[in-house]
């Protein structure tokens, strides 16, 4: 280690405070335990994200003098969603409204077509879905590479890091390795065209082998490729056989000790049995069949239902519809965002902690960043998620029930369960810190620096 860092590495990164979207965390702990390996990070990001989420305390944890280049990043899609109030811009997805209209709270198949379109909505989705590759962010491209220069010429770059989502990252960082010589490592948090996942998208067959080529092109360029799960890893190795295992690797996400330094531990018991989810809702991620669950336990225990409350922190309010004219409605509630450390607060308060990734097989190799604080605090677990992963995780660490099939009895038995135990109970749920050494974020951050040495090394 040094104190006086003299290697540099470009971060180029869409997520980055003052956003606090979930893929900022990642990036902010790189940032912030670099220099203790001997680099420097200078930042490549956009002048004003779209994230609906801000969090300006972050920057405190960032190097004193990191330097920080801001880009342009036209977004002309999402700027015409948020003035007409049409498209994912304007809010969460919601419902099936067949299943609104008819109260049931069952959720909607995630293969379930969309509502019939008009001719003209049906073209200008095409014309969108094929101009708007890899995604919707790929006027940022320009205004990165030319703003990357700079910083490149300014701040005498050893190496080049992009993180995506979005992929348009890793076109800036394809084209400054290009013009500038530099080695490139790509880190997907979330693959590519790579992903489970990608079909959704429903891309036209000219945007899918567009996106495929400018993918290729990136990682052929890479000196290193970094990805947030084994299961990521694996993939790319298995459908990219010019990628060596020893040029992909993986590096999870974690926890820093530091964030919980002054977390805030219950000092009595909840006046209500208290079930807590963090983050946000959106696609197979969303609480209907935990709804429809919770119904059924409620209908086998309704003595229970003004001793439970569940709170949903960061969002999601709109699916408090499907609560409406339900037992849950007056027991389920959501709160909007809240800065991170307020936020980890709320992980101990809860005396159960729920995680939804939903049960199809495109998220088996998927970890949700919540879930290693959710393991860190102790607090039992009841997550939906397929057989993969996160299942295994939970499991490894016996922190409580990861439910992969749409079985309401096994969810009833372990609310009954998990209620039992807050009854019994005098005080508050025992509260400390339990960090594996696998989820420290200065050991991950190590082993970046350790690739950023070697491919510097070797170009």
């Amino acid at each position: 280690m040094t104190d006086s860092p003299k290697k540099k590495a470009l971060i180029i990164s869409y997520a980055f405070p003052p956003s606090a979207a979930v893929g900022v965390y990642r990036i902010l702990k790189f940032c912030k335990y670099l220099p203790q390996f001997g680099w420097e990070p200078v930042v490549l990001t956009v002048e004003e994200g779209h994230s609906h989420s801000q969090d300006p305390s972050l920057f405190k944890q960032l190097p004193d003098d990191i330097k920080i280049y801001r880009s342009k990043s036209p977004a002309p899609l999402v700027w015409y969603e948020k003035k007409t109030g049409k498209g994912p811009a304007a809010g969460v997805a919601p419902a099936s409204e067949k299943a609104k209209s008819s109260g049931s709270s069952a959720p909607p198949p995630a293969d379930t077509p969309p509502p019939p379109q008009s001719m003209a909505s049906r073209i200008k989705g095409y014309i969108r879905r094929l101009i708007f590759t890899p995604d919707d962010n790929c006027f940022w491209v320009p205004y990165g590479v030319s703003k990357g220069m700079e910083a490149i010429k300014n701040e005498q770059i050893d190496v080049i890091f992009s993180t995506s989502p979005p992929a348009s990252a890793h076109l800036i960082g394809y084209w400054l390795s290009v013009r500038s010589g530099l080695p490139l490592v790509i880190d997907f948090r979330d693959l590519w065209t790579q992903n489970a996942g990608y079909h959704l998208k429903n891309k036209p067959a000219p945007a899918r082998a567009w996106d495929r080529f400018l993918e290729k092109r990136a990682m052929k360029r890479s000196s290193c490729i970094v990805t947030a799960t084994d299961g990521f890893t694996g993939q790319v190795l298995e459908k990219n056989p010019y990628k060596t295992p020893d040029s992909v690797v993986t590096i999870t996400n974690g926890l820093d000790p530091d964030d919980f330094a002054s977390v805030s531990f219950p000092t009595e018991k909840n006046d209500r049995f208290t079930i807590l989810y963090l983050g946000s809702l959106y696609g197979a991620r969303n609480p209907y069949f935990f709804f429809e669950a919770m119904q059924h336990w409620l209908a086998q225990r309704p003595e229970v239902a003004d001793k439970v409350r569940v709170e949903f922190v960061g969002g999601g309010e709109a699916y408090a519809k499907a609560t409406v004219g339900t037992p849950l409605e007056s027991i389920v509630r959501f709160v909007g965002h809240m800065p991170q450390q307020q936020a980890l607060s709320k992980l101990w308060q809860a005396d159960m902690l729920l995680l939804l990734l939903g049960f199809g097989d495109t998220h088996t190799t998927v970890i949700p960043a919540k879930l290693f604080e959710y393991i860190a605090t102790g607090r039992p677990i009841l997550a939906f998620v397929p057989e993969g992963q996160s299942a295994g995780l939970i499991r490894k660490y016996n922190r409580g029930a990861a439910v992969t099939s749409p079985d309401k009895d096994a969810v009833a038995a372990f609310l009954s369960e998990q209620f039992g135990h807050w009854q019994e109970r005098s005080g508050p749920p025992l509260s400390k810190l339990d960090l594996p050494e696998e989820f420290d974020r200065r050991t991950k951050t190590r082993r970046l620096a350790e690739i950023f040495d070697s491919v510097r090394k070797s170009h």
